[in-house]
């Protein structure tokens, strides 16, 4: 069996490559370090949003269903309010789905119980507006 030669180690730059990984490298047409790239911008049009809707499952007693009643008057987004202690169809919703607490907020089919900013910006943006629970 003939000797074959273990391939040579070439160490640059804080990195080791083999002899025969350089030959690979340089045989795809690709550099041996990486080239600083230059970062490019374009201006992209904005999707066309889509239809937004959103209900808002509450009770008159519940001081989150409040605040969130306000942040959405805040943001300019519109809303289907029910009131699960005196609407018929906020009531039948909140017995059929089995919730156990409010404010209950449905965007674009998308249920998030409770009040929960992160979760409601989260579906906002995926909505294609944008809500800030800070105002």
């Amino acid at each position: 069996m003939p000797h074959v030669d273990q391939p040579k180690t070439i160490t640059g730059r804080g990195s080791t490559l083999t002899a025969v990984g350089i030959m690979l490298l340089s045989l795809m047409g690709l550099p041996l370090y990486a080239q600083p790239t230059i970062a490019r911008t374009s201006v992209v049009p904005a999707k066309a949003a889509k239809p937004l809707r959103v209900e808002l499952y509450t009770a008159a007693w519940c001081q989150r269903c409040r605040t969130l009643k306000a942040q959405l008057k805040a943001n300019r987004i519109d809303y289907q309010e029910y009131d699960v202690e005196t609407s018929r169809q906020g009531r039948d919703y909140f017995v059929k789905n089995r919730f156990v607490g409010v404010p209950i907020t449905v965007i674009n089919g998308v249920i998030i119980e409770g009040y929960d900013a992160r979760a409601l910006m989260m579906e906002f943006v995926r909505a294609g507006r944008l809500f800030d629970p800070s105002q």
